[in-house]
């Protein structure tokens, strides 16, 4: 999987965030082989069309993956459409989540400099848990040549119980592997699991 920008041919202004398949095939930028990112953050909207109802699912020999994008994240019934109607074993999720972002509650002294890395490692395993699906997340690490902004990096992979199996540096570029995942399985026993059930 690769994300970029891709001219929006409608409004030659402004672009898509696309994630597509590189494969043997070479129908990179058909539109069943790509996802337009959903939800776009306020600095994006400028330059970023969004791809409204618009889904990608690959059916593969390891399970059925849908994706989302940075943003997509944080609203769940994106997600929630992927599983309960796509049927998805596994989220693949394309990043460039920024560390920075301040919270403060004076009153209590209280003061979370890096929120927005607090968000990426919450949300994450939550996604993970309440979808009882695999997430795969590429993030950005690291300090933006351009901008000076840092990266939160904390790519990984999540099983279905939202147990990290995985997880990249926070601060430097690393190869992540995983071998021996039997992930169809390990989402049906999930979903099976009643003393889960029970708990809930």
């Amino acid at each position: 999987m690769f994300n970029g920008l891709i001219q929006n041919r409608e409004d030659t202004n402004k672009y898509f965030n696309i994630s597509f398949v590189l494969d043997q095939t070479g129908n990179y930028f058909d539109q069943e082989r790509t996802y337009k990112k959903t939800y776009l953050s306020r600095f994006e909207k400028e330059y970023v069309s969004k791809g409204i109802n618009d889904t990608l699912v690959l059916k593969t020999e390891w399970g059925k993956f849908g994706f989302l994008t940075c943003w997509d994240i944080y609203f769940p019934r994106l997600a929630q459409k992927l599983v309960n109607s796509k049927k998805v074993d596994a989220l693949i999720v394309n990043a460039a989540w920024r560390k920075q972002g301040e919270r403060e509650y004076k009153g209590l002294n209280i003061k979370e400099e890096s929120y927005n890395k607090f968000l990426w490692n919450m949300i994450m395993p939550t996604l993970a848990f309440q979808n009882q699906v695999w997430i795969m997340a590429a993030n950005a690490v690291g300090l933006h040549s351009l901008e000076g902004i840092e990266y939160c990096g904390g790519s990984g992979i999540w099983a279905p119980s939202g147990i990290n199996m995985l997880k990249g540096s926070d601060t430097k570029e690393e190869l992540l592997i995983l071998h021996n995942i039997d992930m169809i399985h390990e989402v049906e026993a999930e979903r099976n699991d009643d003393e889960l059930k029970g708990s809930i």
